[in-house]
């Protein structure tokens, strides 16, 4: 199912977490704007199946990032009603919402990887790191990246090079930086970059 699913259909999980989580984010929307209750009912539906997937993958970003667009965007739609309440309430609901951040914040993303001694966001950064040193491995990659071709990065970043305890070969088991600028000057250097820019 992994090989059919996800690393053919989507290339891998990642990808898959991406589209969760914006599904989850535009399902959401779909509930607060429909005016049906059928509408509603089915872009409640939705987003609660979408999200459960979204958790099922584990992806730590995919879950808050929904929720946090979610919270921005309605911060921004009651802007002015936000503005006529007292300095009391206002105070009260930023330490409500700064709670609300910060508890999930440590609960979905802090304790999981203290449990297992910090060593996801250890490999992650080194991932990074080694992507971006890539472009430091000649024939123009500073300017130009390797294109869409990852494979030179992989055979750098092996996961013997960057510490990866869990898996020892000879190409790297991540398909990606885990950081999107990272990911953008590896693959389309530093001219890539400023065009998307």
């Amino acid at each position: 199912i992994y090989k059919e699913v996800f690393l053919e259909g989507f290339g891998d999980i990642n990808q898959l977490r991406i589209i969760l989580a914006v599904l989850s984010a535009s399902c959401l929307t779909s509930l607060r704007i429909s005016t049906s209750i059928s509408a509603k009912f089915l872009s409640g539906a939705a987003f609660l199946s979408s999200y459960a997937m979204v958790v099922l993958t584990g992806s730590r970003m995919a879950m808050i990032a929904p929720l946090a667009g979610i919270l921005l965007g309605w911060i921004i739609s009651h802007w002015h009603t936000l503005q006529a309440l007292g300095t009391k309430t206002k105070r009260t609901a930023i330490a409500a919402v700064a709670a609300l951040i910060t508890t999930a914040s440590i609960k979905l993303v802090i304790l999981p990887d203290l449990a297992g001694g910090m060593n996801s966001d250890r490999v992650r950064i080194q991932i990074a790191s080694c992507w971006l040193r890539s472009i430091w491995s000649g024939d123009n990659r500073f300017l130009l990246g390797t294109g869409h071709d990852k494979s030179p990065i992989l055979k750098l970043c092996t996961d013997t090079n960057i510490g990866f305890i869990h898996e020892f070969s000879d190409i790297s088991s991540s398909g990606h930086a885990h950081n999107t600028f990272i990911n953008l000057i590896a693959h389309f250097g530093v001219l890539g970059l400023i065009a998307i820019a």
